[in-house]
């Protein structure tokens, strides 16, 4: 975990959780975004009906605990999270590079931190995101996805800097 920097360890004082920022939330954004893009590209060519099959069974996961949180059942949180991380790992997955997908994984999990402390569900904005990434990566079309991706991470951002 220290090395991930998720704990920072100081001499005679121990370890301790790393702090969060505004300023750590945008780096890690905009590295999200320049990874997952690139990943995403490669998934994009590499596209296949078993890889097509596994994205939109992520979705349907994901889109079940969405439309619980939009009828306000925050109970399902966790498994929001948990789906939405889903998504967007089935996403990268085909790229068929496994240091690229290990270098998403961890940025994700750097986002995913923030999410959990000062990110919350968007609603009905990041439900339709989710739904266009869907669809314009089923279609191949790089350039849409990759704008629709930048587009949902940003407005995260947008989102999270209401909360700090």
């Amino acid at each position: 975990m220290s090395s991930d920097g998720f704990v920072v360890y100081e001499e005679q004082k121990g370890f301790y959780v790393s702090p969060v920022s505004e300023s750590d939330l945008k780096e890690i954004a905009n590295l999200r975004i320049l990874i997952e893009s690139h990943a995403l590209k490669y998934s994009l060519e590499n596209s296949n009906p078993d890889w097509e099959g596994s994205l939109l069974a992520a979705h349907h996961k994901l889109k079940l605990y969405e439309n619980k949180l939009l009828k306000n059942k925050t109970e399902e949180r966790s498994n929001w999270k948990r789906y939405d991380s889903e998504f967007h790992q089935t996403l990268v997955r085909n790229c068929n590079s496994k240091n690229l997908i290990e270098l998403h994984k961890l940025i994700f999990d750097k986002y995913l931190r923030y999410q959990l402390l000062v990110l919350t569900f968007r609603g009905s904005g990041s439900v339709k995101e989710h739904k266009k990434l869907l669809d314009y990566s089923l279609e191949r079309n790089f350039k849409k996805a990759q704008m629709v991706l930048e587009e949902h991470i940003q407005n995260g951002i947008i989102h999270a800097n209401k909360s700090f």
